[in-house]
């Protein structure tokens, strides 16, 4: 566990989502604009009958509410990827979380594969451990 790394990677991803969301986004907006202008164009062009119309109309209302919806995510999104790019360089925090991923690699590393040179007790082992501890107990 390392919460360094867990905190920089959820924050690396979050912008890079909200980033990547906001083009979605504005992909599905284009989309459902264009779907309202074909519309438009064949309610303009075309002969149809009063519950053809009723479908035109109908479709259109979907389609707005569905611009709508998608419009007001764009919106806040777009708040909070202005600031995001005025305040993050997102190279910087990439760096700085490779950097951690590096370090808590390293340091797992270290703990897997640990070693101990003992400085006082250098005769001491998992054989004679009960006769050091009764010597540590009597003495004491």
């Amino acid at each position: 566990m390392c919460l360094a790394r867990d905190y920089i990677d959820n924050f690396v991803s979050s912008v890079e989502k909200a980033q990547n969301d906001y083009n979605k986004l504005e992909q599905e907006l284009t989309k459902v604009n264009r779907q309202i202008v074909d519309l438009e164009h064949f309610i303009e062009n075309e002969k149809f009958n009063v519950l053809q119309g009723f479908y035109f109309s109908a479709s259109i209302k979907i389609l707005r509410n569905r611009r709508r919806i998608i419009k007001n995510e764009l919106e806040t999104l777009q708040i909070l990827n202005n600031n995001f790019s005025k305040l993050i360089n997102i190279e910087f925090y990439k760096k700085i979380q490779n950097d951690i991923t590096k370090k808590d690699n390293t340091l797992n590393s270290l703990v897997d594969n640990k070693t101990y040179n003992t400085r006082e007790l250098h005769n001491i082992d998992k054989n004679n451990i009960k006769e050091f501890y009764n010597n540590l107990k009597g003495g004491a």
